[in-house]
């Protein structure tokens, strides 16, 4: 069973677990406790790579989000084209009927449009993106004389590029390198090694004299403060902010919580 179902410790931000953990640290360099040191130390180095972790997953969401956005101008641009293209192959569908350019219209319209545009355009956007790849790879194989001679290949081309320049975009939001399993995964072990950690503050100055109880309540007093504030904002119904590792200035941003904000959490005690 883990440490933090034995304690009481609320979960932070992850910049409120540095400042408190860098803090802490310089205090037990000073009282000469090299056991304890090194929990500080691992718990530290925690802190940082999730604070890191955390910095790609917010700049991986926003590309993201960026990416869907550009990658609806395109598609209206695809759109745009794709009417074009059958509008042009239907101008040329009129003549005799012996009249070979309106029978390759006929055909790649029959072939590609028998729908209309609405059966390509109005499909979810990978499917969309798949429809397309097939329509260029029949032009490419069976009718390229028909786009030659129907003088579409300007705008095949440019649907060849725009299909290209969607699918980028596509890629950006499906690949967003870091996921939030992973940014919660790494804030679960840093909430454990804090735990380590408080453990070893009361294992190492256990109470007895009140030299002892007084270099302990220096010590955990970085921490204990932390955990005030949080409870402070909870008691508020306010999801905490984070802070400035190496300041403790709160960093205060509108919107959505951000990725280094804690967890909703039940109300309860702050560590005492």
């Amino acid at each position: 069973m883990e440490n933090a179902h034995f304690l009481n410790l609320r979960r932070m931000p992850t910049g409120r677990y540095a400042r408190a953990l860098r803090l802490m640290l310089a205090r037990v360099k000073d009282a000469s406790l090299p056991g304890l040191g090194e929990r500080l130390e691992q718990a530290l180095k925690l802190s940082e790579q999730t604070l890191a972790l955390e910095l790609k997953w917010s700049t991986a969401r926003a590309n993201a989000t960026r990416a869907r956005g550009q990658a609806t101008l395109i598609d209206h641009q695809i759109d745009e084209q794709l009417s074009a293209l059958e509008s042009g192959i239907k101008s040329q569908m009129v003549g005799d009927d012996d009249e070979p350019e309106v029978e390759m219209a006929r055909e790649l319209h029959r072939t590609f449009f028998a729908e209309g545009v609405g059966a390509i355009t109005q499909k979810a956007y990978e499917v969309q993106e798949g429809l397309i790849d097939a329509m260029l790879a029949s032009l490419d194989a069976r009718f390229n004389n028909h786009v030659e001679a129907l003088g579409l290949r300007r705008g095949v081309e440019r649907l060849r590029r725009l299909t290209g320049e969607f699918k980028a975009e596509l890629d950006r939001d499906r690949k967003p390198g870091v996921t939030y399993d992973q940014v919660q995964a790494a804030r679960h072990q840093l909430h454990e090694a804090t735990c380590r950690v408080l453990i070893g503050v009361l294992y190492h100055l256990e109470a007895g004299e009140a030299s002892t109880l007084a270099r302990r309540a220096n010590i955990l007093e970085p921490l204990l403060d932390q955990q005030e504030r949080v409870a402070q904002a909870y008691s508020r119904h306010r999801a905490p902010t984070d802070v400035n590792p190496d300041t403790g200035e709160e960093i205060v941003e509108g919107g959505e919580p951000e990725a280094g904000e804690a967890e909703p959490q039940p109300q309860q005690p702050a560590l005492a």
